[in-house]
């Protein structure tokens, strides 16, 4: 059995986007771990991974799940910083995504940060774009 898909054939994704401090759990991860109501998340510096965690009931620090579009996305500047520094591979802002592995008896999905990939980097318009310096006036 391959362990980074779901019995479903989906792959085990989340997507994190460094500019804006987002981590996105996508649905089939959700899913893999019998769709809780909410989760925990967690790296841990030893193994070098990130973890998902499913739980049924509110526990301290747990995170309400709460679907939108097929997936689930988490704001936290502290987790993203924490993340950066613990892997060394965010090295500039962008969209990275990571492949997990399925742990049935755990009820989560962990990540290895070296599964890590850069997706793209967002793309800065020129200043004259945001604002037209001719139409202003003093």
């Amino acid at each position: 059995m391959d362990r980074l898909k779901t019995a479903s054939n989906a792959p085990l994704y989340i997507s994190v986007y460094s500019r804006y401090y987002s981590i996105c759990v996508h649905r089939s991860v959700l899913e893999a771990i019998g769709n809780p109501r909410f989760i925990h998340l967690g790296i841990d510096e030893q193994t070098m991974g990130f973890m998902v965690l499913g739980r049924w009931y509110s526990q301290q620090r747990a995170i309400r799940v709460q679907l939108s579009n097929g997936s689930f996305i988490v704001r936290s500047k502290a987790l993203i910083e924490e993340l950066t520094s613990v892997s060394g591979l965010m090295k500039e802002p962008g969209t990275y995504r990571m492949k997990g592995i399925l742990m049935p008896n755990e009820n989560a999905v962990v990540f290895p940060l070296k599964s890590m990939q850069l997706l793209g980097t967002p793309k800065l318009k020129k200043l004259e774009e945001y604002v037209d310096c001719s139409e202003v006036r003093c």
